[in-house]
């Protein structure tokens, strides 16, 4: 793979702090191939008539076996990354991705060097604050929950 092929799975912002500070160190998601092909795979053993639980749990396991051989390479690659390379990593099944704490410059683009991997970005972190965060805090605020029913709060 060029160097202009896989720079291109490298946001932009990422990639120029990258270029003016080659011993920079970010914290960065990693997003793998769409899940989608799971998906459209479907399951064998949840035919027309399988219930919504074997449906689910067929969703669920399509989706986690696809995400484990997904990011299989990247856990590999961390697996043997020098020392000081990065500072942790994180595994998420439901959208295929991964989050790399303090990442080096040289193992961000190894990372994008990965068959995979569809994209490497630096994280986003949105803090709520004044009204925005009041107001998320709002339902827990002004009464306690109810009775739970089915995941539905009744009062």
């Amino acid at each position: 793979m060029s160097a202009s092929d896989y720079e291109t799975k490298i946001s932009a912002s990422l990639l120029a702090a990258m270029r003016a500070d080659a011993s920079a160190q970010a914290d960065v998601m990693v997003q793998f191939e769409s899940p989608e092909q799971a998906l459209e795979r479907g399951c064998a053993t949840a035919g027309a008539g399988a219930s919504r639980g074997e449906r689910t749990t067929c969703l669920v396991d399509s989706l986690q076996h696809f995400a484990e051989a997904a990011q299989e390479e990247l856990k590999a690659l961390l697996a043997r990354a020098p020392a000081g390379s990065y500072a942790s990593s994180s595994f998420f099944w439901i959208n295929n991705s991964a989050a790399v704490k303090k990442a080096s410059a040289a193992l961000i683009e190894e990372i994008a060097q990965l068959a995979a991997v569809r994209e490497v970005r630096a994280e986003q972190i949105f803090q709520l604050h004044g009204s925005a965060q009041a107001d998320a805090d709002a339902p827990t605020k002004k009464k306690p929950l109810g009775r739970m029913a089915l995941g539905v709060v009744e009062d």
